[in-house]
C-alpha cells in the first residue's frame, strides 16, 4: 500500500519492532504524526488507503486535506493558496506594442485599424467573452474550424507577458493573439493550411504567429479581422499593376472610396519593400517596408494618419504625396460583403472622375518621380553587382601565375578569364595593362592556338556585346570580331598585336558612344 498513512505506520513499526498496532497507532498520536480520529478508525480495523482516500474525495476544500489527517505537526501547515494572476479585460482596444521577436504585425495592425471604427469595435466586443476565473473566452466566428470558441486563462495571459514574446499593454489584445495561435497550431497539424514566412529561423523559436497562413486548397489567406467578423478580406496589391498610369490611379481610386467610408471599413497599409532592400529609403522616415500599419483616418488629398503596432500610442502624419507614392497595398476589413465589389467599381462613379482631375498634375509628379527612384535602384543595383563581380575577378590568384610562361594552372586561368562580361571587360583591360599580351605569351608555341583563343576569346566576346549595348554600329562591330578571330584561329602563329589594336579601336568606338 503506497499512502502516506500507510508509510507513516510502516516507518514506526520498523521503529518499534517490540510494540502491537494499537501501541504504534497511540504513539504516531503523540508524536502529533496522525490525529485522534484517524489514530479511532485505525484500532477499528479500517484500510488505511480508505482513510486516506476518504479525505482526498470527500473533503475538496482548501480547508482540509490529507495533511490534517496526518495530524500533529502537519495539520497545522497549510499549504499556501495559488493565487490567480490578475487579468484585465474590457473588451476594447488599448495602447498595445508589438513584441520586438515576434513577427505578428499582420495581426496587431488588423485589430488596431478595426478599433477605429464603431462596427469593428462592436466587432471586437462580441468576440471577447470574460470568464469569472480572469479568463476569458474568444468566439471566432469566422473560424475555418469546426471549433469557434477557444479558451484563455489567466495563468495563459501571465505566462505569456512572461515569455516576452507576446504584445504588451493590454489583456483583450493579447487574448487575440493567444486564441489565433490556437487556431493557428491546429490549422497547422491538420496538414490544409501552410505557413507564407519562415521568420522562425529569425526569432530562433517556433512561433505561430510570424507569418499569415495559406489555405492550400483555395489559396486564401488567413487573417484576425476574418476570424472575428467572418467577412473575407479585400486585398489591393499595387506592385501587381500591368501599365504605368495603373497603380497611382488605383491608388486614387480606391483611396478616395476609403475616405468615404471610412465608418463601414478598417485598412491595414503596407509600404515598399524596395526601398529598403535597396537602402535608399531616409533614415528619418517614419514608416518603412515589409511591417504592416493600421490607417486610423484618411483626408483625401491632404494626409493618411496611420498608427504602428510598435507603439499604438503614437500617431503617424504622412502627407498625401508621399503616402501615394510610397504605400505598396491595402487591406480592407468591412462587416459589409460587398465591399470588394464596391472598391473596384468606384472608378466609374462622376465623383472619383472629378475628385480625380484635380489631382492630376500631382500624379503625374509622383509618377514621374517613382519611375525615377526605380531607375536609380536599377543602377545602382547593377553598380553594385558590377563592383563585387569586379573585385572577385581581380582577387583570384591565377592572375599572379600569368608571368608563368609555362602553362602552370591553366585552368584556373582559364576559370577567371570565363568570369568576365560585358560589365566588367572595360575596368578588366583598364586594372590590368598587357593582359592580352601576357595570355599570348601564356600559351605560345605550336599546337597551342586553341588553348590561346580560349583563354583570350572570353574579352572578345565581351567587348562585343558591350558594343552592341553602347550602340556602336554593327559594321564596325563585326569587322573587329572578324579580325580578332582570324588571329585567334590561326593554326601556326597568332599575332597578338593585331588582336591589341582591335582592342583598341572597338573601346576608343565605345567610348565615344558612351558620351552624352
Amino acid at each position: 500500500m503506497s499512502s502516506e498513512i500507510q508509510a507513516k505506520f510502516n516507518d514506526y513499526q520498523r521503529r518499534y519492532p517490540l510494540y502491537n498496532r494499537d501501541a504504534i497507532v497511540d504513539l504516531m498520536v503523540e508524536d502529533g504524526v496522525i490525529s485522534l480520529e484517524v489514530a479511532k478508525r485505525i484500532k477499528a480495523n479500517e484500510s488505511l488507503f480508505l482513510i486516506e482516500n476518504s479525505f482526498q474525495i470527500n473533503k475538496q476544500n482548501d480547508d482540509f486535506s490529507i495533511t490534517e489527517a496526518l495530524g500533529g505537526s502537519f495539520s497545522k501547515v497549510k499549504e499556501p493558496k495559488k493565487e490567480t494572476p490578475k487579468t484585465q479585460f474590457n473588451q476594447e482596444i488599448e495602447k498595445t506594442f508589438q513584441s520586438d521577436i515576434q513577427g505578428d504585425c499582420w495581426l496587431l495592425s488588423d485589430i488596431n485599424a478595426m478599433s477605429q471604427s464603431k462596427w469593428g469595435k462592436e466587432a471586437i466586443k462580441k468576440s471577447i467573452i470574460p470568464d469569472s476565473e480572469g479568463g476569458v473566452t474568444i468566439h471566432f466566428k469566422g473560424s475555418p474550424l469546426p471549433q469557434k470558441n477557444f479558451h484563455i486563462t489567466a495563468e495563459d495571459i501571465q505566462n505569456a507577458k512572461n515569455s516576452g514574446r507576446y504584445s504588451t499593454g493590454d489583456d483583450d489584445m493579447l487574448a487575440l493573439e493567444l486564441a489565433t495561435e490556437q487556431v493557428i497550431k491546429k490549422l497547422a497539424k491538420s496538414g490544409n493550411y501552410q505557413r507564407i514566412s519562415d521568420f522562425d529561423k529569425i526569432i530562433g523559436y517556433e512561433s505561430y504567429l510570424t507569418g499569415i497562413y495559406l489555405d492550400r486548397k483555395s489559396n486564401e489567406t488567413l487573417h484576425i479581422s476574418t476570424l472575428i467578423t467572418g467577412v473575407d478580406r479585400t486585398h489591393v496589391d499595387f506592385t501587381a499593376c500591368d501599365d504605368n498610369n495603373k497603380p497611382l490611379l488605383e491608388k486614387e481610386k480606391t483611396l478616395l472610396y476609403l475616405s468615404k467610408n471610412q465608418k463601414d471599413n478598417a485598412t491595414v497599409c503596407t509600404f515598399s519593400g524596395i526601398k529598403d532592400m535597396f537602402g535608399i529609403r531616409d533614415d528619418n522616415d517614419q514608416v518603412h517596408g515589409f511591417h504592416a500599419y493600421a490607417i486610423k483616418e484618411i483626408s483625401y488629398g491632404k494626409e493618411v494618419v496611420v498608427i504602428d503596432p510598435y507603439h499604438t500610442d503614437k500617431e503617424i502624419k504622412l502627407p498625401w504625396k508621399k503616402f501615394v507614392e510610397d504605400v505598396e497595398s491595402l487591406y480592407i476589413s468591412s462587416q459589409n460583403e460587398d465591399t470588394k465589389k464596391q472598391v473596384e467599381n468606384y472608378a466609374l462613379s462622376e465623383n472619383y472622375e472629378l475628385k480625380y482631375q484635380q489631382h492630376l498634375n500631382m500624379l503625374a509628379d509622383a509618377r514621374e518621380n517613382t519611375l525615377k527612384e526605380l531607375e536609380e535602384l536599377k543602377n545602382k543595383q547593377k553598380l553594385r553587382d558590377n563592383e563585387f563581380k569586379l573585385e572577385d575577378c581581380l582577387n583570384n590568384s591565377s592572375w599572379e601565375l600569368l608571368d608563368i610562361e609555362n602553362g602552370f594552372a591553366y585552368n584556373g586561368i582559364l576559370s577567371t578569364m570565363k568570369s568576365i562580361d560585358k560589365d566588367i571587360v572595360l575596368q578588366v583591360l583598364d586594372m590590368k595593362p598587357n593582359l592580352i599580351e601576357k595570355l599570348d605569351k601564356y600559351q605560345s608555341g605550336l599546337g597551342s592556338g586553341n588553348r590561346k583563343k580560349a583563354l583570350i576569346s572570353p574579352i572578345i566576346d565581351a567587348l562585343v556585346e558591350k558594343a552592341k549595348e553602347s550602340n556602336v554600329q554593327a559594321d564596325k562591330i563585326d569587322t573587329f570580331k572578324k579580325n580578332c578571330y582570324k588571329e585567334l584561329d590561326a593554326i601556326f602563329y597568332t599575332d597578338e598585336k593585331v588582336i591589341i589594336s582591335e582592342v583598341e579601336k572597338i573601346r576608343k568606338l565605345i567610348e565615344l558612344q558612351s558620351k552624352p
